[in-house]
Formats: structure tokens, C-alpha cells, sequence
């Protein structure tokens, strides 16, 4: 059926093969059921159900869905696609050159290309992907994407996300205000914004900023940026300014608590910690080429006993090694006068620490002084 002018329909219309509207379509108030091509050069509002179970080429000017959108096959929009009632389908591809704007839920069996703006107030299941919009996509309700999804432009998603298995790639803003599950890779070339929790399973890679209001859980981690803010206006443990918690300088140099932003400082937690290389002390110069620690007990003795502790350490110089003596547990009614440790006769493989107790208690019991003894060799 080929409509060189205005094609009007105020019931419902079958079509068992191509129907071809030079003109446009108005109506039908019913339902318009095209069951091979449906191909429109001008403007098509549709009053009612649209079924196009071979695809839609066309139209040039814009295609306007007052109910429901079927589309079996592959459907080419060049202009405006406004969909009031949602869409099924197409099984194949929809491309909207222009803008399409859905106000019920949109479920694309195959590939979603939409090369201007798109916004769709219901879900958007895209069960082959997304490609586009250069302009934005914005989803007031739930993208479940199953494929993978490019979006040239802004994507806001106010009901989440969930997928896409293949990749999500965003090239500019993202703001999602629900929760985002995304089963495959992650990658995000402008600033992004979640107000939940946010779930990845492959590698996230963000290029902007990013904000996290209620947390990330990713298998790996990979941010371009420079900054790594942490905590960043959240003032319940306390106001950290500009929260800088890592950032690389130039150098290039990892900074801890760059600028001192956590102003009470930085804590290290933990049994051991190790450092495999040199250290140094900013404020005065100093430079440590390794530190060695450990625990000395002692559980009888008389009143000013020496004694001798011998530690296996090769170092090169015995002028640049200090040490440290501090009693870390003791019973002060036995013992607690005073403590002397300081080191004597170093030679290049052993450090003798000599522990002086100066008191005049007759005895020390059975109870354990246990003393820290720490080794530095500056470099």
C-alpha cells in the first residue's frame, strides 16, 4: 500500500504488506498494524497502537505514538520519535536520528541507537545495547541494558542501572540516583555521580570525578584522575576540607593526606608494617635505610642488674644506628625506678643492647618485664 499524500485513518488499519506513506500518517484513532514494511517519508501521528511487525523506515519528520509501539523487525527513524505509550520491540535495530522521547516503559529487543536526545520516563530495557545519544539519555525509571551500551552524551538514570554485560561507556556526564549493578566492564570519561550503592564486577575506569554517596564494590579499580578524594563533604567523622586522601604529584610522587586536608593526621594500624626501601623524615632531614623492632622479656633479676641482648643485624655503619628502649609492660609496685638501654660494642653482624635496672629493690618476682627495643640506621 503506497500513500503518495496524506495517509488518514480513523478506525483501526491492518496492513498484511509494506505500507508506504510519502505523505505521513494520520491516525488511526484504533490500532495501525503494518505486519511487513512500514516506510513514511513525512510526519506520522499515531492516535493508537502502532504494530509494525516488519520494521519502520522512515519518517523524515516525526512519528509520534499516542498508545503502545510495536516493532518486530528493525525500525529507522530520521526524525522525531515520540512514544506515549512505551515500546516492544524491535527485535532488530531502532535508530532514531533525532530525539526520541518515551513516556511509558521501552523494552529494545535488539540495538538502541539514538543519535539525538533520549528520554524515556518509564524502564528502558535494552536487551542488545545502546549505542548513542550524542545528545542525552535520560531514564526516570530503571536501564536494564543486557549488551553493551555507548552513550555519546549525558546519561542520567534516576531509577539506576542495571547491566550492561558487555561495557558501559559514558564520554560525558552520568548521574544515577539509584542503584547501579553493572555485570561487565565499567568506563567513564566525564565526572560521574551515584547516589547509591554501586556494584561492578569488571574493571571501573573513571577519567572525571567521581562521587560515591553510599559506596562502591568493584573487582578492580582504575581512576586517571589525579585526586582521590575520600569523604569529601561527609562531616560525620569529622570535616576534612578538600579530603585529599591520595594524590599524584609531580615527580611522580604518591601523596598521603596531600595539603594535610585530615588535619588530626594519619594513622597506620596494624601489628606490623613493613617498608621495604628508604624513609625519610620531612621536617628534619632524616633519612632511614631500615628499622628493626623486638621484644625482650625479662623475669628475674636482682637490684641494678645489667644484661646483655645480642641482635642478629648486618648494618655498615655503627654511627648511624640508633636505639630505642621502652618498657611496654611491668608490675610498678616490683620495679619501675628507671630503665637505661643503650647500645655497646656493635660489630657488623650484632647489636648488643645493654639493659641497665637502677633501683634498690631487692627483687624482681616471677612477674615479666617486657621491654621494646627498636633499631634505625639512618641512611
Amino acid at each position: 500500500l503506497t500513500v503518495n499524500n496524506a495517509l488518514s485513518v480513523t478506525g483501526t488499519a491492518v496492513v498484511l504488506g509494506v505500507l508506504t506513506a510519502n505523505g505521513g500518517i494520520t491516525g488511526p484513532s484504533g490500532t495501525l498494524t503494518v505486519n511487513n514494511g512500514l516506510s513514511v517519508t513525512g510526519t506520522a501521528v499515531v492516535g493508537g497502537v502502532l504494530t509494525a511487525n516488519g520494521g519502520i523506515t522512515g519518517p523524515s519528520g516525526t512519528l509520534t505514538v499516542n498508545n503502545a509501539l510495536s516493532v518486530t523487525g528493525t525500525a529507522a527513524v530520521g526524525g522525531v520519535l515520540t512514544a506515549n505509550g512505551g515500546i516492544t520491540g524491535p527485535s532488530g535495530t531502532l535508530t532514531v536520528n533525532n530525539a526520541l522521547s518515551v513516556t511509558g516503559a521501552a523494552v529494545m529487543g535488539g540495538v538502541l541507537t539514538a543519535n539525538g536526545a533520549a528520554n524515556v520516563a518509564g524502564v528502558l530495557s535494552a536487551n542488545g545495547g545502546i549505542t548513542g545519544p550524542s545528545g542525552m539519555l535520560t531514564v526516570n525509571n530503571a536501564l536494564n541494558v543486557v549488551g553493551t551500551a555507548t552513550i555519546g552524551g549525558v546519561l542520567t538514570a534516576n531509577g539506576g542501572i542495571t547491566g550492561p554485560s558487555g561495557k558501559l561507556t559514558v564520554n560525558n556526564l552520568l548521574a544515577v540516583t539509584g542503584t547501579s549493578t553493572f555485570t561487565g566492564a565499567a568506563t567513564f570519561n566525564a565526572a560521574a555521580s551515584f547516589g547509591t550503592t554501586v556494584a561492578v564486577t569488571g574493571t571501573s575506569t573513571f577519567s572525571g570525578a567521581a562521587t560515591f554517596n553510599a559506596g562502591l564494590t568493584t573487582s578492580s579499580l582504575v581512576c586517571t584522575s589525579t585526586d582521590f578524594v575520600l569523604g569529601q563533604g561527609n562531616n560525620a567523622r569529622g570535616d576534612s576540607g578538600a579530603s585529599r586522601a591520595l594524590v599524584k604529584d609531580t615527580g611522580p610522587v604518591l601523596r598521603v593526606n596531600y595539603g594535610g586536608d585530615f588535619t588530626a593526621g594519619t594513622i597506620l594500624d596494624g601489628p606490623k608494617t613493613t617498608i621495604n626501601n628508604q624513609f625519610a623524615l620531612g621536617s628534619y632531614g632524616t633519612v632511614f635505610k631500615s628499622v628493626r623492632a623486638f621484644r625482650y622479656g625479662i623475669s628475674s633479676g636482682g637490684p641494678n642488674m645489667q644484661l646483655w641482648v645480642s641482635y642478629g643485624y648486618t648494618y655498615s655503619d655503627a654511627s648511624k644506628l640508633i636505639i630505642n628502649c621502652n618498657v611496654v609492660s611491668y608490675n610498678p609496685s616490683l620495679y619501675a625506678d628507671s630503665m637505661a638501654c643503650t647500645l655497646q660494642s656493635p660489630s657488623t653482624t650484632q647489636v648488643y643492647v645493654k639493659i641497665q635496672r637502677v633501683d634498690t629493690n631487692t627483687a624482681w618476682g616471677d612477674n615479666t618485664l617486657n621491654l621494646h627495643i627498636s633499631i634505625h640506621e639512618l641512611a
